[in-house]
């Protein structure tokens, strides 16, 4: 690939309209901008299409496509990829933002190692004010430039479950859908899904320094815990099926999938825990919080109520594992 290589930046949105100027402002300020910036909007209700129309009069780089009604994430996805030109293609989220010179950083490497199909750098876990939560490591610290499918196979072997993603990453455009994309079938895992299948393929090139920020957006109440972990339990018996098939059997260790599966799985269970004390934590305090600095017999009051919530989040945190384990039985007790 030559140096002069061209880039593509596709962002999908619905209904992002409190972050979406934030996205699309990190993307047009980068030293490097992209030659092309798609921005498919999926059916938006609140002021995000006014937002992007005045981004796109100021941006010549900007194509604008405007859906009537919600089609979903994935069909929106689609539609955005079929209009991509680009070499290389970096996939935005409108509530995530990436950091000052990524994509110049990423192109650099880019001309430098040409047959790397996955340009990655660190990102920066925020939350909705963004202040940091996290900055996880890349799987090697401190390097920059490119790992072979041979090296990186063998970081698979020795580390396991190495998480990686798409916020902080490009993708080389022909071997992403060389690979098939993003693959409804996958839900969620879908990046994680070709952050591993593509080094393999064609290798990946890692930037030490962080990158971009990816937005924890807490959502949803504690009752949806155990269906949407049970739906992600799912997810990764498919995705360990299709690392498994015909299609990519040559690309994945077979002693490593079973090893990822099991740490995925409780990597996920455990979040989903987590997330499960922290939204009833969230739905007592305030209650106990305001009993308690009422003094006297409030106080007393505060105390029996604050044991008793204990009680109930623990023995909920119990129960929603044991809901997990019957669905991955091999897996070991991950709730404490």
């Amino acid at each position: 690939m030559p140096k002069s290589a061209t880039l593509s930046v596709l962002l999908c949105n619905y209904n992002q309209g409190h972050f979406i100027s934030q996205a699309i402002e990190a993307v047009l300020s980068q030293s490097r901008p992209p030659e092309q910036f798609i921005i498919v909007d999926d059916g938006s209700t609140d002021n995000s299409v006014e937002i992007v129309e005045s981004y796109a009069k100021k941006a010549p780089c900007i194509e604008f496509l405007r859906l009537e009604k919600n089609t979903g994430a994935f069909p929106a996805l689609q539609m955005g990829l079929q209009r991509v030109r680009g070499e290389y293609l970096y996939n935005a989220s409108a509530d995530d933002y990436v950091l000052p010179g990524f994509f110049e950083k990423a192109m650099r490497l880019a001309g430098r190692f040409p047959q790397a199909g996955f340009i990655v750098g660190r990102w920066r876990v925020i939350d909705m004010e963004d202040r940091l939560i996290v900055e996880p490591p890349l799987p090697r610290e401190n390097y920059e430039g490119f790992l072979s499918p041979a090296e990186f196979r063998q970081l698979l072997l020795e580390q396991g479950a190495i998480d990686l993603g798409s916020t902080s990453a490009l993708f080389r455009f022909d071997v992403l859908k060389a690979v098939g994309a993003w693959r409804r079938e996958l839900g969620h895992y879908c990046d994680s899904f070709l952050a591993l299948a593509i080094p393999l393929k064609s290798g990946i090139c890692l930037i030490p320094e962080p990158c971009a920020c990816w937005r924890r957006n807490p959502g949803g109440m504690s009752q949806t815990q155990s269906s949407r972990a049970v739906a992600g339990l799912g997810i990764i018996e498919r995705a360990a099926a299709l690392m498994q098939s015909d299609e990519f059997k040559d690309l994945f260790p077979v002693e490593w999938i079973t090893r990822w599966k099991r740490e995925t799985s409780e990597r996920l269970i455990t979040h989903r825990i987590s997330e499960y004390r922290r939204l009833m934590n969230a739905r007592y305090d305030p209650f106990i919080e305001q009993l308690y600095h009422g003094g006297g017999w409030r106080r007393r009051v505060s105390y029996a109520l604050d044991a008793a919530a204990r009680w109930r989040i623990e023995a909920g945190a119990r129960r929603l594992e044991r809901q997990f384990r019957a669905h991955q039985p091999g897996l070991s007790g991950v709730a404490e």
